[in-house]
């Protein structure tokens, strides 16, 4: 794995220094329960597991770190809603996560309306351990 590598999602995005490199890493676990109303008492709480999350974001400037294209991968990836394996930079696997969204804010624009500043965030949703 390279050394500038932080995170690898699937074999076609590398979340990396020079390219696509994150500024935030937010995870988040959350208890999926339903409400069950019973017949003349309190409703009841059933666990029906768990959602995990995790939330990256960073500023990209294309013109300095191969154009708009890193992006593209995380792109098909929501078209695809296929889950994908995620390994860090020291070998750990995180498991299999689906991209849930990926929100891009393009802006100091230059000849040929190429953006010079790219503020991003991805959301993604663990499949499985």
């Amino acid at each position: 794995m390279s050394a500038t590598m932080q995170m690898r999602l699937g074999p076609d995005v590398v979340f990396d220094l020079p390219t696509l490199q994150y500024d935030a890493f937010k995870e988040s676990m959350e208890a999926r329960i339903a409400t069950i109303d019973t017949l003349g008492g309190v409703p009841t709480q059933q666990h029906y597991g768990w959602q995990r999350t995790i939330d990256l974001s960073g500023v990209r400037f294309p013109l300095d770190q191969g154009g708009v294209t890193p992006l593209d991968g995380l792109r098909a990836m929501i078209r695809s809603g296929a889950a994908v394996l995620m390994t860090d930079s020291a070998g750990h696997v995180w498991g299999e996560w689906v991209v849930k969204s990926l929100s891009v804010d393009s802006s100091q624009f230059v000849a040929g309306n190429a953006p010079a500043r790219q503020a991003w965030s991805l959301s993604l949703v663990c499949d499985r351990e």
